[in-house]
């Protein structure tokens, strides 16, 4: 159930969710930070309303992205209220803590920096996660991004807990979704898996290859299944015709 307006407040007020956050160090290479825990979340206290951004108001949503999430924060060519673009996405995330091209952009910061907790955020890409799903614990798409982070901290065990519960909580025909679910399952290795999201995805139109190359390179790809065949009209032109209208009479000679 989605926590009352005041529940939210209060949470984001005393920080209930604490540490858990442990700082990972990737080997060769990856993503790299001290070692300790940090409040989850970001702590200070809490002077407007948070919300589910999947059913926030547009009025909202539009004056926040207008001064902190415009096109060079999401690009990370250009910050908005500071030079630093996770000033800008900490904000967006207090408001919109499931924000998903935020938490997105947020990941990509963090890989480019080399951390878990990028210049200008007040706390670590998993707290901001964890903030996210604690507004919105049926949001798919938090849950497929934050498994696929923590694939990319080799974190495979708390990867596939995630992934599962994304395929659980799947938006409705939503190719891309699906699209990038299997690209996570292949990163885990369970190609199967990687497969029934790929004929989802492609089912659905999704127009790019790069799921189905992934898993011809493996060896795993099999084609889209065709559609259920109609039942089949054997027999008579009578018969055929009768299944195409229903009635049974129909193609038969009719009495003068």
């Amino acid at each position: 159930m989605r926590k009352s307006q005041a529940e939210l407040m209060s949470y984001w007020r005393v920080n209930v969710v604490k540490a858990a956050c442990a700082v990972m160090l990737v080997v060769g290479g990856g993503v790299a930070s001290a070692a300790g825990a940090v409040p989850c979340p970001p702590e200070g206290p809490q002077t407007h309303a948070v919300y589910d951004y999947r059913v926030a108001p547009q009025n909202v949503i539009r004056v926040v992205e207008a001064y902190h999430f415009g096109p060079g924060v999401e690009s990370l060519t250009k910050g908005n209220s500071t030079v630093l673009f996770g000033g800008d996405l900490a904000y967006t995330l207090r408001y919109f803590p499931n924000h998903h091209r935020a938490l997105a952009t947020l990941v990509r910061l963090a890989k480019k920096e080399k951390t878990n907790r990028p210049r200008g955020t007040s706390a670590t890409v998993e707290c901001y996660f964890e903030a996210g799903l604690q507004i919105a614990p049926d949001d798919g798409v938090v849950e497929l991004l934050y498994g696929m982070w923590l694939a990319d901290l080799a974190d495979m065990k708390g990867a596939a807990a995630r992934l599962e519960r994304a395929r659980e909580s799947a938006p409705q025909g939503n190719a891309n979704f699906q699209y990038n679910l299997g690209l996570g399952w292949i990163t885990l290795g369970r190609y199967d898996d990687a497969l029934t999201a790929a004929h989802i995805a492609y089912g659905l139109g999704y127009p790019l290859p790069g799921l189905r190359q992934k898993l011809e390179k493996v060896g795993k790809w099999r084609p889209v299944p065709p559609k259920a065949a109609e039942s089949p009209m054997v027999g008579s032109e009578e018969e055929k015709a009768a299944e195409k209208t229903g009635d049974p009479k129909a193609g038969q000679p009719q009495e003068e």
